[in-house]
């Protein structure tokens, strides 16, 4: 068994455990053993999936959300590149074209996948970054197109915000 008391981000918990068998032991010495475990706080990215309508690259007043769905965002994913075994995390877009994910920290690439017969990406980079489209074409498969961000060091207690999708119709 093992316990292990909540703790704040910058703590470190020393979890403890023990063993027992219902059986005869030759050595009980090595039935129990502690590891360190440092909490840090988890890291928050968001940013806006849109319709751009002109096609510049820049989101713009009357330029309409795209949210998770069949005739929108099939996939909103970030995939660990930390030398960690971090697990990939699934995000939902919201109606009004927003996503926040919260991850462990790490380095990561945000990838959106979207029906390849609906959508393409709006030109990366271009202008405001507040307001652009931060995720350039990376590969095409029957039924979708993928776009990814370059590599997003997410870091503890950080929100990384405006890591936004421009998509184009056809």
């Amino acid at each position: 068994g093992a316990k292990v008391v909540g703790g704040m981000p910058g703590d470190v918990l020393v979890v403890t455990a023990s063993a027992q068998t219902t059986g005869r032991e030759l050595r009980t010495d090595n039935n129990s053993g502690q590891a360190s475990v440092n909490v840090v706080a988890p890291a928050v990215i968001s940013g806006v999936v849109w319709n751009d309508l002109d096609r510049d690259g820049q989101r713009e007043a009357g330029e309409p959300p795209i949210s998770s769905g069949p005739e929108g965002v099939q996939f909103l994913r970030l995939i660990p590149q930390s030398i960690d075994p971090l697990p990939t995390v699934d995000g939902v877009v919201a109606a009004d074209g927003t996503y926040s994910v919260t991850v462990r920290p790490g380095l990561y690439l945000l990838q959106v996948w979207v029906d390849d017969s609906l959508f393409m990406f709006s030109p990366p980079n271009i202008g405001d970054d507040a307001t652009d489209s931060d995720l350039v074409f990376f590969e095409g498969d029957p039924g979708v197109n993928v776009g990814t961000t370059d590599v997003i060091n997410l870091e503890s207690g950080s929100l990384t915000t405006g890591v936004d999708a421009g998509l184009v119709e056809f």
